[in-house]
């Protein structure tokens, strides 16, 4: 049987994970592995900052990880302050905002936007 080849960049269908996330010896490989697909689903739409609002079942099978590992990892993420959780109340998805970080390249080169701490006004809950 012969072997076939494929291009692992030919699809837009894949999470990117920064070298500079790799390399963080503080984290865990699944807080990594959350970390890069929750900034697949982020967006910026409202002008509001980057935010990603899956809801962990969705992002624990995206992931084929149980629900209480993937959120384990995002409270690990949240510890060592890459994100903020946001709660939106009972029955809807919470959603992640992305943090500055010292750990980040480039941090305090570039102006960043301030956010409030208020709820986004329109959130996509189609993700």
């Amino acid at each position: 049987m012969t072997k076939r080849y494929i291009n692992p960049k030919a699809s837009d269908r894949y999470s990117k994970m920064h070298e500079w996330l790799e390399r963080e010896p503080k984290l865990s490989l699944g807080a990594k592995v959350v970390y890069a697909r929750l900034a697949r689903y982020a967006s910026d739409k409202a002008g509001r900052g980057w935010i990603a609002y899956p809801k962990q079942s969705t992002l624990s099978e995206a992931l084929a990880i149980p629900e209480r590992t993937c959120r384990d990892y995002i409270e690990e993420l949240v510890a060592f302050g890459l994100l903020e959780s946001c709660r939106r109340g009972l029955g809807k998805s919470n959603y992640y905002r992305f943090l500055e970080h010292a750990v980040i390249p480039g941090v305090g080169e570039d102006p960043l936007t301030e956010i409030p701490p208020d709820e986004p006004d329109e959130l996509d809950e189609t993700r």
